[in-house]
């Protein structure tokens, strides 16, 4: 391995990582084991709470060091898609509010330009 890098190569996978790239390659199957594996991994605060991030969100995932299934889910419609497919929390945050109306209105709006005369 210190030779291939030496080469410029890239490190080789850990035996697991690789397990997991190549079941979750293009077949839905091998990706949805690698996923409830990691759902079984889970505490029931972390599926059950109503104020906690959706298991599959990408912030989410990347933060617990599987980027693996943040790509899986990309390669499999995104992970609202496959939340739902597999029946998993999903828990999206509401849209911000709608800016207030402006305070001027057409007349009042204030004049922008040059006057020429």
């Amino acid at each position: 391995a210190i030779q291939r890098l030496r080469r410029g190569g890239p490190p080789p996978a850990a035996p697991a990582t690789r397990l997991v790239e190549a079941r979750m390659a293009d077949d839905f199957g091998g990706f949805e084991v690698a996923v409830r594996e990691y759902v079984a991994t889970l505490s029931a605060s972390e599926l059950g709470d109503a104020d906690a991030p959706s298991p599959l969100a990408y912030d989410e995932l990347r933060r617990k060091g599987r980027v693996d299934l943040v790509e899986g889910c990309m390669r499999h419609g995104g992970y609202i898609k496959v939340s739902k497919q597999l029946g998993l929390p999903l828990r999206l945050a509401a849209p911000p509010p709608a800016p207030p109306p402006s305070s001027f209105s057409e007349p009042e709006a204030p004049a922008v330009g040059l006057k020429l005369s």
